[in-house]
């Protein structure tokens, strides 16, 4: 079972905006996801003048039962 979030890397490095791309069927592992890539934190992505702007992050999460 997967489920797989999209989100927002902020120029700070953290997550915004997390959605659920594909679910796994059930809330409660979609609801999990969810709540844990809040609490990523990434370098942030560079544009041509070396200063940190936002991009876009995907994540699959595997649960194995």
């Amino acid at each position: 079972m997967s489920v797989t979030v999209n989100y927002i890397i902020n120029a700070s490095g953290g997550v915004e905006s997390p959605q659920i791309e594909a679910s796994s069927g059930y809330p409660e592992m979609d609801a999990a996801a969810l709540a844990a890539i809040v609490n990523f934190t990434y370098s942030p992505a560079r544009n041509d003048y070396d200063e940190p702007v936002n991009t876009h992050g995907r994540y699959t999460f595997r649960f194995h039962p």
